[in-house]
């Protein structure tokens, strides 16, 4: 990690002669009459520990990926980017306004007024709006409301139960540690676990049987047997019953391809979902601080359990026609769509891309239908060739979910597109959704829900600060909720920036929503809302 100015070695400018103790940068100088432009950047090290400045070495094309280890690798490299790359509001405002200036004292004055440029050294100042956090409704019965504010974060009422539980009759917990000193642990791993599945009134199955079967950290071989006999446990002990869900404790320090394995077992081969449970942090291979934290754990795993059963934790608070109105009260569905492209191998083939369609079936936009995947060979231009079958597949879905209705409006949200690719969206993508409506079977004649199509783009190089310490987070971010549409947005588009969540690292990159299609008829305020 060291940078070539702080990387020393002994080296003898004459062979046979005396040895000194030299930089990096400095032996690059002296010995190649080269001055390094980036010597605060980090050297490359080669296996025997060798170093090189980074300006000065060349990535050879079409090489095949190295992956990481593990996950605990990833950390590390996460980390390791984030002290030096991941800068505070704060700071980065500082340093951009270091290159502007620098910048602008480069632009002589005599060539500035020969073209009739200038340049402000100072940030151009927006007027933004602030979006109140969504109220969050608990329970069912003797609900609870919840104001989320605009904090980014906000805790679910204590005892109440969730908005929708999820139905578990049938299940194990499989223990991928040697048994004997850890029965109590796990014990009271599992008692605590019941008391929070209890306490949010979810019905779990009385008992979970225990299977013990040690596997080593890297010995992902014995993972299928020893899931294959937790689901024979579980319906041993539940009349037949096929689980829905396994939870499974991993050895202490487990990796990547351990985690991986037993996903990839659960939903390929067994066909149920999975919770993995790092040991350390239940509480099991070690003590935590006290009985608040033990909650606090089982609280969160209780949440991720109900979701992968099919249940949900809350909902926006109040129906649709008062925090949606401008859907008059009718049946709607979002979607939301991205593709991801598979790593660049060589060769001149075609490459492979794959992109996830998504759809809700309820009325707060909450409950997500089975995804449709697509995998398309062709041209790198993140298009979904496939998108008219997988909205005919949600749309039947829906259908079936809600006794015969379809949705009456769609919104949809589209990811990783850039401008230059709007034209080309509209005319796969949106003739394909409104085709896939015409065709869809069941539906009744002349089936053509209104569409609103946003884009939300990430991947731009617009940042905001707040101009007063009141108005925002502790580590110095804009609020969540922040909404700028004057000033930095396109006078041609329906488009906005909406910073949506409160940043734990480095300064917010608030999403842009740009709508290309407005059947629906969202205002500017309805459309930041609903985002």
């Amino acid at each position: 990690d060291k940078s070539a100015r702080d990387t020393r070695f002994k080296w003898a400018p004459q062979e046979g002669g005396p040895e000194k103790e030299v930089s990096v940068e400095q032996y690059m100088r002296e010995r190649y009459s080269i001055s390094l432009k980036y010597p605060e950047l980090p050297c490359v090290l080669d296996k025997a520990g060798r170093a090189y400045p980074l300006e000065c070495c060349e990535v050879t094309r079409a090489q095949r990926r190295a992956q990481l280890r593990d996950a605990r690798d990833q950390a590390d490299l996460i980390r390791g980017l984030a002290s030096r790359t991941v800068l505070k509001p704060d700071v980065r405002l500082r340093r951009i306004m270091e290159l502007r200036s620098a910048l602008v004292a480069n632009v002589k004055a005599a060539v500035a007024s020969a073209f009739g440029l200038s340049i402000d050294a100072k940030p151009w100042r927006v007027e933004g709006r602030l979006v109140p956090g969504p109220q969050l409704e608990y329970g069912v019965n003797s609900a609870k409301c919840v104001d989320t504010k605009n904090d980014g974060q906000w805790k679910p009422p204590p005892g109440q139960a969730v908005r929708k539980a999820g139905v578990w009759r049938s299940g194990a917990l499989l223990v991928m540690l040697p048994k004997g000193s850890l029965t109590t642990e796990v014990e009271g791993f599992k008692r605590r676990l019941q008391d929070a599945l209890s306490a949010a009134r979810i019905k779990a199955p009385a008992e979970l049987p225990i299977v013990w079967m040690p596997v080593a950290m890297s010995q992902v071989e014995g993972v299928e047997g020893a899931m294959q006999q937790a689901v024979q446990e579980a319906k041993k002990k539940y009349e037949e019953v096929d689980p829905e869900l396994l939870v499974v404790v991993l050895p202490d320090g487990a990796g990547t391809p351990l985690y991986d394995e037993v996903k990839r077992v659960g939903d390929s081969e067994l066909g149920c979902a999975t919770q993995c449970i790092n040991p350390a942090k239940a509480g099991i291979t070690r003590a935590l601080r006290d009985e608040a934290a033990y909650t606090q754990y089982h609280s969160q795993l209780m949440l991720k359990i109900n979701a992968k059963l099919g249940g949900h934790t809350n909902a926006l608070f109040g129906s649709p026609k008062e925090w949606a109105p401008v859907l008059g009260g009718r049946p709607f569905m979002v979607l939301g769509v991205d593709v991801t492209r598979a790593p660049f191998t060589g060769g001149s083939g075609p490459s492979l891309s794959y992109a996830a369609v998504l759809g809700t079936h309820d009325s707060h936009a909450v409950q997500l239908l089975p995804p449709q995947l697509v995998a398309m060979a062709g041209p790198r231009d993140d298009m979904v060739y496939g998108m008219k079958e997988a909205v005919q597949c949600l749309l039947q879905e829906y259908q079936t979910v809600n006794m015969g209705q379809l949705p009456e409006a769609l919104v949809v949200f589209r990811d990783g597109v850039s401008e230059s690719q709007y034209d080309q969206l509209l005319a796969t993508e949106f003739t394909a959704i409104k085709q896939a409506c015409r065709e869809v079977a069941g539906a009744i004649a002349g089936y053509n829900p209104p569409v609103t199509l946003i884009v939300v783009t990430k991947n731009h190089n617009v940042r905001f600060f707040p101009t007063k310490a009141e108005e925002a987070l502790k580590n110095g971010n804009i609020l969540p909720g922040t909404v700028v549409d004057k000033g930095v947005t396109d006078p041609q588009l329906f488009d906005f920036y909406l910073n949506s969540h409160a940043g734990i690292l480095g300064t917010n990159r608030a999403p842009r929503y740009t709508v290309l299609i407005n059947e629906i008829g969202f205002s500017s305020d309805s459309a930041q809302l609903f985002a």
